[in-house]
C-alpha cells in the first residue's frame, strides 16, 4: 500500500536528520497505523559499508606509533638518561596511552559492535601488543622483559581508551545538539500555505 507524500516526508527527514554521504532508507513497519490500517514508515539511517582501504587509513595511526615503540624496543639501551630509576615505567605508561587512544580511533571509526565489545576488543589488542613488546625485549641484548612494564602498558591502553571515550562522547552529544537545533530551525520558518 502506497502511503500519499512518503516520499516527500522522506526528502524532509533527509534534509533534516543527515549529514553529507549518509542515506536514508524507508521501510515498511510491521504494525498498523491508526489511521486507517496505514503501515508505518520505519526511517533507519544507512551508512555504506566502509571500504578496506579506509579501515587501513583509520588504523594507520596506531600501527605508526606501534612501529615507533618497536623501534624504541629494540634500543640496547633508552636514548635519553633517565631522571629517576623507575623511569621506563612511566615512559611505558605514556606511549601506550597514546596508543590506546589510535587504537580506540580506529575501533570507534570502522566497526558497528555494541560499546561493550568495542571496549574489549581495544583492550585486548592493546595488552596483546603490549605483551608483544615485553618478548621481543626478551631478545634484545642488555634488555629483559618486566612484568611491572606489561602492567604499565595495559594501564596506559585503558587510559587511552578512557580518553578517547571522553572525546567520542562529547562528539555525539554534540552531533544530537546540532541535529536537534536543526529541526527545531527548520519547524520555527513560516511555511507558505
Amino acid at each position: 500500500m502506497a502511503i500519499a507524500g512518503a516520499g516527500e516526508f522522506e526528502r524532509e527527514i533527509k534534509r533534516l536528520f543527515l549529514t553529507s554521504g549518509d542515506e536514508i532508507r524507508a521501510v515498511p513497519g510491521d504494525m498498523e497505523g491508526e489511521a486507517g490500517g496505514i503501515i508505518p514508515l520505519i526511517l533507519v539511517q544507512y551508512r555504506p559499508p566502509m571500504t578496506r582501504l579506509a579501515r587501513f587509513i583509520y588504523f594507520l595511526p596506531a600501527a605508526a606509533h606501534y612501529g615507533f615503540i618497536f623501534y624504541l624496543s629494540s634500543q640496547s639501551s633508552f636514548p635519553l638518561k633517565a631522571p629517576f630509576n623507575e623511569f621506563d615505567k612511566l615512559a611505558h605508561f605514556g606511549l601506550f596511552s597514546l596508543l590506546g587512544v589510535l587504537i580506540s580511533f580506529g575501533v570507534f571509526k570502522t566497526t558497528r559492535l555494541p560499546l561493550r565489545k568495542k571496549v574489549l576488543l581495544v583492550l585486548v589488542t592493546g595488552v596483546t601488543l603490549g605483551l608483544l613488546d615485553e618478548v621481543h625485549q626478551s631478545f634484545v641484548p642488555f634488555r629483559e622483559p618486566d612484568v611491572l612494564d606489561a602492567a604499565a602498558d595495559a594501564a596506559g591502553i585503558a587510559l587511552g581508551l578512557f580518553a578517547y571515550w571522553v572525546i567520542w562522547q562529547a562528539q555525539v552529544k554534540n552531533a544530537r545538539a546540532k541535529a536537534v537545533d536543526r529541526r527545531d530551525d527548520k519547524k520555527s520558518i513560516p511555511r507558505d500555505p
